[in-house]
């Protein structure tokens, strides 16, 4: 089963999986021996999509990206991939990045959206349908705070705590209410207390300032959590509950953290990427993972999940046929499972097979598939194992 969803989602390109920036842990500071001041000073990473690109932002605010630019969502304004972190322009005034099948909207510290890359379903939000090789801003507002990004929908929330979407809404991912592709930002609703929101290729979740859940979307798997199979076009609250405190949206599943750091998974278990210790059986509403209360980040990929806890520690389970769980096989797991006995995970983000972490001494790592050069280590070699990336 997980084979043939695997395979819709390629054909398709339609992959995007994880959280895009989480913030470092507080009291960092850079550990490399590099003689280049920044080298390993890494605030966020971004990848997703079809697993084949990724973004990063360093702590000066400059822009980098490697792997796949098949549709210039690198925004070298070149062609061709890169096979290790590149600078992308001058400015080093960026301040989030997110990344979708084949394009990347992006933020900088004054407030300003831009976007690059692929825009056939006007996932760019300029209005139109055309590609853009560069970063091209989207309108002139100034005050966008938190964005995610899906296949080829963009979701956005502005410091009004409005929530905005755009692009592909075959499945009524974008909220409004219709299944209308916009290629502009249309407002979902009149709410005004949006807190935070996550994608995956095609369904959406947020919180709201009272900690209550909401889904929309594709339905099929269970991944919305409201109890049922049926597509939403608009919002609906998930369970009753106000304390949710993270969420992370995967292929077909999601994950999410309470406020006292509880752990809960819904969806498709197919290779048991809901770490219940089981494989198989869908999750129609949200269900605790173990009895552990120390969950800190969690991202999720097409069916790996990796997470870390308060402690620092880093766990992951899920499928692993590249190695993305990165505990040296290619084995999956069907509970969490401990990576390693280092205690300074702080940032996590997946790709559909890949995984990367920003570390508290803000050095970043990478694993999993690596068929487009993917985790920038300059080379085509999957890792089943972190590696640092320089």
């Amino acid at each position: 089963m997980y084979q043939q969803q695997r395979n819709h989602l390629i054909t398709s390109a339609a992959i995007l999986f994880g959280l895009a920036t989480l913030p470092l842990l507080s009291g960092c500071r850079d550990s490399d021996d590099d003689s280049t001041a920044t080298s390993s000073t890494w605030q966020s990473v971004a990848t997703g999509g079809t697993n084949f690109h990724t973004l990063a932002i360093k702590v000066d605010g400059t822009l980098w990206a490697w792997g796949d630019n098949s549709h210039s969502q690198l925004g070298n304004g070149a062609a061709g991939n890169l096979t290790r972190p590149a600078q992308i322009g001058t400015a080093s005034n960026w301040s989030t990045v997110v990344v979708g099948a084949s394009h990347t909207i992006a933020t900088k510290v004054d407030g300003t959206l831009w976007g690059w890359g692929a825009n056939q379903h006007g996932q760019l939000g300029n209005s139109v349908v055309t590609d853009k090789i560069t970063p091209t801003q989207i309108g002139t507002d100034s005050n966008w705070s938190n964005i995610a990004t899906g296949w080829a929908h963009t979701v956005a929330i502005k410091s009004d705590q409005t929530l905005w979407t755009w692009g592909n809404n075959w499945y009524g991912q974008l909220g409004d209410g219709t299944t209308i592709t916009r290629s502009a930002p249309t407002q979902v609703g009149s709410a005004t207390d949006w807190q935070s929101v996550v994608a995956g290729p095609y369904h959406t979740l947020a919180i709201k300032g009272d900690g209550s859940l909401w889904g929309w979307g594709v339905n099929w798997g269970g991944q919305l959590g409201d109890g049922s199979a049926v597509n939403r076009a608009a919002p609906v609250q998930i369970g009753t509950g106000t304390d949710w405190k993270v969420i992370a949206a995967g292929g077909w599943h999601t994950l999410a953290i309470k406020n006292d750091g509880t752990l809960w998974g819904w969806g498709i278990n197919s290779n048991g990427q809901l770490g219940n210790g089981t494989m198989g059986g869908n999750r129609w509403s949200p269900e605790q993972v173990g009895t552990d209360s120390r969950w800190a980040h969690v991202a999720t990929g097409n069916a790996h999940v990796i997470a870390s806890k308060s402690d620092g520690t880093l766990w992951a389970w899920g499928d692993n046929y590249f190695g993305q769980l990165g505990d040296g096989t290619i084995v999956s797991k069907f509970a969490p499972l401990q990576i390693g006995s280092d205690i300074n995970w702080g940032a996590l983000v997946t790709g559909s097979s890949s995984s990367f972490a920003i570390k508290s001494d803000r050095s970043l790592w990478a694993w999993g598939d690596n068929s487009f050069s993917q985790l920038g280590d300059d080379s085509v070699k999957n890792k089943l194992s972190p590696v640092s990336i320089k």
